[in-house]
């Protein structure tokens, strides 16, 4: 890899054994791997009320169960697979994890059918395919980040990940406000084929356009414990992960409770649970906009403002959404724009920043494994604050759990202000 003849595409500097297509291409697959992520939990509370049968009073601690299967699955797999990523390659392992999704997906669908077959409870039935559906995406998702970073230089890669955090932006509304109406139009069912479909378009576009570019003679030379060794001597990796731990727990926790408290509510505001969950994606549409919208300031932001700086103010903001959204009753309010805003920027920012940082603090031959300890440290936050949600939602009140959140938030802010200055 080197310098020579290197071009530019939408003002990123890239290696010369990089084509524009390939950018193209991975921001399109990128574009489709997002709504495999991002449909599970709007598709989920309805499913589990309507087909599965889960009771509201478990609403909230089992849509957070039935959630952070794929979190279990990131912990358990996240490190190896970014480990084996840098050994094998990208492209292979992101094309068996949009195959394996698409599987999944439909097979998701027949949960219930599936555990009267074979004896079992549907919930339990639920829970295991979802697992299987969380090892699919901990094969996809996290490499599209990881190419991001094969694909660019130090100087102009804040800007590319901003432009990565456009096309999540742009397929989250894509799948709250296209695809979180397909319950209502063509039904639960079809819902989970429609998914099944775009994770084989995705796959077809990654296998076109996708090119893997790492060392070849440095492959054998790094290992997880080496990884692991240097984030433990990295203030800037060190801070990358805390903030992944908190921010990126900001989406789930957010998406999960609030469809929750909205299909649980629904009656109460004259409307029906599918109905909910159609204005639900429409509120989902409105934070995947802010934040798409985010991504135009951020990328500059962290390329001049700095990395540690844009984390700062990026979890002032959600830490502030969360804080407001306790005070509302109602779901359905058109108030609730003002802290969906905040959360949509500040979330954006946590993932630009945190992303960026981890990227600029690893070693060439090291990017694969330590991304995929950014993967490791998002499920154990996700794991632990979004159950924790769940709970507090079930047992204390269902705006409990956005409180919750930001005290979170804001003693990790404490923290990273008191080491801000070792991150030069």
């Amino acid at each position: 890899m080197n310098n020579n003849a290197d071009s530019s595409f939408l003002g990123i500097k890239i290696p010369s054994d990089i084509k524009k297509k390939n950018f193209i291409f991975l921001y399109i697959a990128a574009f489709f791997g997002t709504t495999l992520t991002v449909f599970p939990g709007i598709i989920q509370p309805l499913f589990l009320k309507e087909i599965i049968g889960v009771p509201d009073s478990r609403a909230g601690s089992f849509n957070s169960l039935m959630q952070n299967m794929s979190q279990i699955a990131s912990l358990l797999l996240g490190g190896y697979v970014g480990y084996l990523s840098d050994r094998v390659g990208r492209k292979i392992l992101l094309l068996c994890g949009l195959v394996f999704s698409a599987i999944t997906y439909v097979t998701l669908a027949y949960s219930k059918e599936i555990a009267l077959g074979i004896g079992i409870s549907p919930e339990i039935s639920a829970l295991a395919i979802r697992f299987f559906l969380g090892v699919a995406l901990i094969f996809t998702w996290p490499h599209f980040t990881t190419l991001t970073t094969d694909y660019t230089y130090k100087e102009s890669r804040g800007k590319a990940m901003a432009i990565y955090g456009f096309i999540v932006g742009l397929a989250t509304i894509f799948t709250a406000g296209l695809l979180g109406q397909l319950p209502k139009t063509v039904g639960i069912y079809w819902s989970f084929y429609v998914i099944a479909f775009l994770a084989l378009v995705g796959w077809l576009v990654a296998k076109i356009g996708i090119v893997d570019r790492f060392s070849e003679q440095k492959k054998e030379k790094t290992s997880l414990r080496e990884a692991l060794a240097f984030a433990k001597n990295s203030t800037p990796l060190q801070v990358s992960y805390v903030t992944t731990f908190i921010g990126r727990a900001d989406a789930p926790i957010f998406r999960v409770i609030f469809f929750v408290w909205a299909v649980t509510t629904a009656k109460s505001f004259g409307f029906t649970p599918a109905k909910a969950t159609g204005i639900g994606g429409l509120v989902l549409m409105g934070l995947a906009s802010m934040a798409l919208v985010s991504n135009i300031a951020l990328g500059p932001m962290v390329d001049k403002l700095g990395r540690v700086q844009t984390l700062i103010v990026s979890m002032v903001c959600s830490t502030a959404g969360f804080l407001i959204l306790y005070f509302f009753t109602n779901p359905f309010t058109y108030w609730i724009a003002i802290p969906v805003a905040l959360i949509g920027f500040g979330m954006a920012g946590a993932v630009i920043g945190a992303n960026t940082l981890a990227a600029d603090s690893a070693p060439k031959d090291m990017i694969g494994t330590v991304i995929g300890g950014l993967t490791i440290i998002q499920s154990i936050g996700i794991l632990v604050l979004l159950q924790s949600a769940g709970f507090i939602m079930d047992a204390v009140s269902k705006r409990g759990a956005f409180l919750f959140k930001a005290i979170v938030n804001i003693l990790v802010l404490i923290w990273i202000f008191s080491v801000r200055k070792k991150c030069k």
